[in-house]
């Protein structure tokens, strides 16, 4: 297995696995959840990786040349600790057949392992069970006070 630093040529490999993440969140909820289009995503992963300053950085894992899990990330603030360089882990996933793979051990490692970063800190939908259960296993702390909200314009 290898991690690997984004590069253009993944972009077919990680849309496939978004579509394969979305599906597996709308099986969790009678919430219907947009559906997934793979025109507009593309557009704006491109777009946005490709901006002058990046918004976000992110990392695949590859096992026989196959991408089969990614880690979209961006460095940000904690004002609770009043410290700069905390890794914000915006979206991961690693596909059904490669979970018992050690992929995503992989992946959060190659994050930590960031040396300028004080930790990692992610959202979890309250209703993936199972990602709750995976992460603690890995130490998360489950910050249930902590709500998350947003404020489109």
């Amino acid at each position: 297995m290898k991690i690997l630093p984004f590069s253009p040529s993944h972009i077919d490999a990680v849309i496939e696995l978004m579509r394969e993440f979305n599906h597996y969140l709308q099986s969790l909820s009678s919430i219907d959840r947009d559906d997934f289009d793979e025109v507009k995503q593309r557009e704006k992963l491109l777009r946005y990786w490709f901006w002058e300053e990046k918004s976000f950085s992110w990392y695949v894992a590859a096992i026989d040349n196959e991408i089969v899990g990614y880690a979209l990330y961006h460095y940000g603030f904690d004002p609770d600790e009043m410290q700069w360089r905390v890794i914000h882990l915006i979206d991961f996933f690693v596909s059904e057949r490669a979970r018992r793979k050690w992929v995503w051990k992989a992946l959060i490692e190659k994050l930590q392992s960031h040396t300028d970063s004080i930790g990692l800190y992610f959202w979890v939908w309250r209703k993936n069970l199972s990602a709750i259960e995976f992460y603690k296993k890995m130490w998360a702390e489950w910050c249930e006070d902590v709500p998350y909200m947003k404020l489109l314009k």
